[in-house]
C-alpha cells in the first residue's frame, strides 16, 4: 500500500523481488502548510509494507493534514508511528502501519549525484540473471549478474545499480551502450540481450527515434556487422522511384559484408546491391529491410518505411513555437493533400491539444475539422512553475483506413518561462533558492555563459522582462537566435541588487526575428559572478497571424491555359481546382495580400505540370520585386518553403524552367507570416477598488481578485447569491471580462455593469459553468462599475476567484 502512481512493474525471477517506478505529486517546491516538494522513486519490494502515499513522501517525510479545498492546515502526519486514516470515505484500517522510505528516491532537490538531474520519470527496473548454460553469443556477461537496469524517460538514460547484502541500492553506474532518447520499457530477452523500447521525442505520434532496440554484449571478436539503411524520398505518389543507401553499414571486425534488400516486406530478396533503387507502382505502406551479413554468417538488419500514396497533413496554424497563456483559445488550420481522394472530408480531420510536461504529455481536448479553435485550460494539477507548455497535432484518417496520418507537431510556449527549464546551457548551474519562483534559479553565471530554449516564435513580441538577483558585478542579458553567437534581437542591463536573494525585474525591447528559432539567453559582463536569473516573460504584441494569408485573396497570372484554370483557383483552399499557364517560359502567378506582412513560408502543391526552376518574390507595390528564394531542380509534388524572412504586400511565383512539356500548374499557393500586432488590451480593473457581498475570511478579500496575483483570491460565504464588484474609476467601453476560478466556482452567474454602482444592467448570463477560466469576450457594454453576480454555486463552498479582469477603453 502507499504507492501514488506505480509504473512498469517487473519481477526478479531469481529472488522474487518486485521492481517498479513510483510517481509522486507535481509540487515544484516544499510548503510549510502542505509538505515536501514532488519526488519520485525506483522501488524494490520484497514484502508487504506501507510506502507512504498520501501521508508520507518517498523520503518518508510527512505531508501536512490539509482541509480541502482551501484549508486550514493541521499537523504533520506521523510517518514513524504510522499515519491515521480518518477519512469519512475510509472502509479499511484507521491506524496504518509505519511508512517506509523508497528504495531509491530522487527529486525534490535531493537527487543522488549518480541520478542527477532533470525531470522525474522513473520507468522501473529489470534485473539481469546470468545463465552459464544459455548458448548465446549476445548474452550479457556473468559480471552483470544481479544488476538492476533502471530506465529514466525524461532524463533519457539507462543506468545500472547493484543490490547490497541488506537489499539496499549499491553502486549506480551509467550504461553507455544505450544512446537513444526516451525510455518507455526495458526487458532482457531469452537470448540474454537487453531490449529497450524507445518512445522517441514526439507526443503520441512517434518520430524517427521511436523503435525497439536490442543491445548485445560481445567479447571483442566475432561481432555481428552493423546495418544502416536510408532512402530518398520516403513518401510520394505512385509510381514512386526510391533511391536506397546502405551508407554507414560496416563490420567491426573488418570482415567482408554482403547486402540483401527486401523492398516489399514479402520475405524475398529484391536486390543485393549496396545502394539500389526501386520503383513502387501501387499505393501502400512498405517496410524496406536491409540485411547485412559478414563472412562468418553473423547478420544485422535495418529498415526504413516508405509511404506510397500517403496523404500529407500540414498543421498550418498554430505556428511551432508561438507564445500563449494557459486558458487562451487557439485558432487552428489544417491542410490535407490525399492523392487517393479528390475531395478531402474535413470531418476526418482531428486536432488534439496536449499539455506538455517535461518530456511527456497529457491529452486534454480535441476538435474535428480543418479549421476552428481549441480551448486551452488553466492547469490545476501541475505546479504553476513546472516545465509545462502546449502541444497541438493534427491527424487525418483516410477513407477506408483506421490508421490516422499525423502532421508535424506545434509546440506552444508559455509567455513566462522558468530559466531552469532550459534545453541547453554553458557554464551555469541550477541552484536552490527559497525566494525563487519554483524554488530554483540559474546561477553561478559568468561572462560568456548561456542558456537556450527551443522552439520559439517571437512574432508580435516587443519586450521581455527577466527576474534577476545579483550580489556580483551585474551585466547584460542578450537574446540571440540560432546560436550563442547568432543575431541579437533584444538586450537588458542587470545592475547589482544587493543580494543573491534580492530579486528585481529588468526589461528590454525585442525586435522579433522571422520564423521559428532556437532562443539563446547569453550573459556578459565583468570578471566573477554576474547575476542569477529566475524567470523571463515576453510581453506586448500578439501571437503571430499564422493562417494562410493568401486564402481567397486577389490573384493574377501571366497567362492561363484555359478559362477553367484561373489564378484564383490556386488560392481557394481546394485540393481539386488549379491554375494552369500557357506552355512556355517564363510564367508567373501573384497574390495581393491586401496589406504588408512579414512572410516566413510559402507552400506550393503542383499538378503534374510543375516548375523545375522558379523564384519566390515579394513586392511592396506589385511592380518592383525582390527575389527571396530561388529554386532549381524541383521535382513537383509539394514544395514547402520555410524560413524566408521576407516582407511585402504582394507575393509572386516566377517560373523560369518548366519540368514538363506543359506549362505551370498549381493546386495550392499558400503564404504564411504575420502582420503588425494590434494594441495590447489593458486590464482596467487592475488594483482598482473592489468590494464583495461577503468574504469567507479576512485572508480572502475582494481586492485579492484584482491584484494580478495567481495565488491570492477572493472567497465568499457558503451561500447564494453572492457578488464581487470593481470600481474602474471612470466610464469605459467594456468588451471582455476574464475570470479564473479557484475550486469553488460559480456554475451560474451574471456579468453586470453600472454607471453609479447601484443600478445594474446584465450584459451576459452564464449557466452550466464548470470552473477554471471563463473568458467572456464580445460584451459590447459600458460602465464605471462591473459586477459578477453569482446565483448558483458549483460546489458546496462559496464563490472564489483568483482573477477578475476587465478589458476596455
Amino acid at each position: 500500500m502507499g504507492f501514488r502512481n506505480p509504473f512498469r512493474m517487473s519481477v526478479d525471477k531469481a529472488t522474487g523481488a518486485v521492481y517498479l517506478g513510483d510517481y509522486g505529486p507535481d509540487a515544484g517546491t516544499s510548503s510549510p502548510t502542505r509538505g515536501p516538494a514532488g519526488n519520485v522513486s525506483f522501488e524494490r519490494i520484497t514484502q508487504p509494507g506501507n510506502y507512504g502515499w498520501p501521508y508520507c513522501s518517498n523520503y518518508n517525510t510527512p505531508y501536512i493534514d490539509f482541509q480541502f479545498p482551501s484549508g486550514p492546515s493541521g499537523a504533520a502526519f506521523n510517518c514513524t508511528g504510522g499515519p491515521v486514516n480518518n477519512s469519512r470515505n475510509n472502509t479499511g484500517l484507521t491506524q496504518l502501519p509505519p511508512s517506509q522510505a523508497a528504495w531509491l528516491p530522487y527529486g525534490g532537490g535531493q537527487d543522488p549525484p549518480a541520478l542527477c538531474c532533470g525531470s522525474l520519470s522513473p520507468m522501473g527496473g529489470v534485473v539481469y540473471n546470468y545463465s552459464a548454460s544459455l548458448a548465446s553469443d549476445v548474452k550479457f556477461p556473468a559480471a552483470m549478474n544481479g544488476r538492476v537496469f533502471l530506465g529514466e524517460f525524461g532524463r533519457r538514460w539507462v543506468k545500472t545499480a547493484t543490490v547490497t547484502g541488506s537489499g539496499g541500492a549499491g553502486t549506480i553506474e551509467a550504461f553507455p551502450a544505450y544512446t537513444g532518447t526516451q525510455v518507455m520499457d526495458l526487458e532482457f530477452g531469452p537470448d540474454g540481450a537487453l531490449y529497450v523500447l524507445d518512445y522517441g521525442t514526439g507526443w503520441f505520434g512517434g518520430d524517427a527515434n521511436s523503435a525497439l532496440y536490442r543491445i548485445e554484449y560481445n567479447t571483442g571478436t566475432g561481432r555481428a556487422p552493423i546495418a544502416s539503411a536510408s532512402a530518398n524520398p520516403t513518401s510520394g505518389n505512385a509510381p514512386l522511384t526510391v533511391q536506397f543507401s546502405s551508407a554507414g553499414s560496416s563490420d567491426p571486425d573488418g570482415d567482408a559484408i554482403t547486402y540483401a534488400w527486401d523492398f516489399t516486406t514479402n520475405g524475398s530478396t529484391d536486390s543485393t546491391a549496396a545502394n539500389p533503387s526501386f520503383t513502387y507502382t501501387g499505393n501502400g505502406e512498405f517496410t524496406a529491410t536491409l540485411t547485412v551479413r559478414d563472412s562468418t554468417g553473423r547478420s544485422s538488419t535495418a529498415s526504413v518505411v516508405i509511404g506510397v500514396g500517403r496523404p500529407t497533413v500540414t498543421l498550418a496554424q498554430p505556428l511551432n513555437g508561438r507564445l500563449f497563456n494557459f486558458g487562451d483559445a487557439i485558432p487552428f488550420q489544417v491542410t490535407v493533400s490525399d492523392p487517393n481522394s479528390p475531395t478531402v472530408d474535413c470531418s476526418r480531420v482531428r486536432v488534439n491539444y496536449i499539455l506538455g510536461h517535461d518530456s511527456h504529455g497529457h491529452p486534454i481536448s480535441s476538435a474535428t475539422g480543418c479549421s476552428g479553435t481549441l480551448q486551452t485550460t488553466v492547469d490545476g494539477e501541475h505546479d504553476a512553475n513546472a516545465n509545462i507548455f502546449g502541444v497541438m497535432v493534427a491527424e487525418y484518417t483516410p477513407v477506408g483506413s483506421t490508421t490516422p496520418v499525423t502532421s508535424t507537431q506545434a509546440v506552444m510556449q508559455p509567455r513566462t518561462r522558468q530559466a531552469e527549464h532550459y534545453s541547453g546551457q554553458q557554464g551555469t548551474t541550477v541552484v536552490a533558492k527559497p525566494s525563487a519562483n519554483g524554488g530554483n534559479a540559474v546561477g553561478y553565471i559568468e561572462n560568456g555563459d548561456w542558456i537556450s530554449f527551443t522552439p520559439y516564435n517571437l512574432s508580435g513580441v516587443t519586450s521581455f522582462t527577466a527576474r534577476v538577483a545579483s550580489a556580483g558585478v551585474g551585466g547584460t542579458i542578450s537574446l540571440r537566435t540560432g546560436s550563442a553567437t547568432g543575431p541579437v534581437v533584444g538586450t537588458a542591463t542587470v545592475a547589482p541588487t544587493g543580494g543573491w536573494e534580492t530579486w528585481t525585474d529588468v526589461t528590454g525591447t525585442v525586435t522579433p526575428p522571422a520564423g521559428t528559432q532556437n532562443l539563446f539567453l547569453v550573459f556578459t559582463g565583468g570578471a566573477g559572478s554576474l547575476f542569477d536569473i529566475d524567470s523571463f516573460t515576453f510581453g506586448a504584441g500578439t501571437p503571430p497571424q499564422s493562417g494562410n494569408l493568401a486564402l481567397n485573396k486577389p490573384a493574377t497570372a501571366s497567362s492561363v491555359e484555359a478559362a477553367e484554370y484561373p489564378a484564383s483557383a490556386a488560392v481557394d483552399a481546394s485540393a481539386t481546382t488549379r491554375w494552369a499557364s500557357a506552355f512556355s517560359d517564363p510564367q508567373w502567378i501573384q497574390v495581393d495580400l491586401g496589406a504588408t506582412y512579414s512572410i516566413d513560408r510559402v507552400r506550393l502543391v503542383w499538378e503534374a505540370a510543375y516548375g523545375s526552376a522558379y523564384q519566390i518574390q515579394t513586392s511592396a507595390n506589385g511592380s518592383t520585386w525582390t527575389t527571396v528564394r530561388s529554386i532549381t531542380g524541383g521535382n513537383g509534388g509539394e514544395d514547402d518553403n520555410t524560413g524566408l524572412g521576407a516582407s511585402g504586400r504582394y507575393v509572386r511565383i516566377y517560373g523560369t524552367a518548366r519540368g514538363t512539356a506543359w506549362g505551370y500548374s498549381l493546386f495550392t499557393f499558400e503564404v504564411y507570416g504575420g502582420g503588425s500586432p494590434p494594441p495590447t488590451p489593458t486590464n482596467v480593473a487592475l488594483n482598482k477598488p473592489a468590494t464583495a457581498s461577503s468574504v469567507e475570511a479576512a485572508a480572502y478579500p475582494a481586492s485579492a481578485a484584482v491584484d494580478a496575483s495567481a495565488t491570492t483570491r477572493w472567497a465568499s460565504a457558503f451561500s447564494d447569491p453572492q457578488w464581487i464588484q470593481v470600481d474602474l474609476g471612470a466610464t469605459y467601453s467594456i468588451d471582455r471580462v476574464r475570470l479564473v476560478w479557484e475550486a469553488a466556482y460559480g456554475s451560474a452567474y451574471q456579468i453586470q455593469t453600472s454607471a453609479n454602482g447601484s443600478t445594474w444592467t446584465t450584459v451576459r448570463s452564464i449557466t452550466g459553468g464548470n470552473g477554471g477560466e471563463d473568458d467572456n469576450t464580445g460584451l459590447g457594454a459600458s460602465g464605471r462599475y462591473v459586477r459578477i453576480y453569482g446565483t448558483a454555486r458549483g460546489t458546496a463552498w462559496g464563490y472564489s476567484l483568483f482573477t477578475f479582469e476587465v478589458y476596455g477603453s
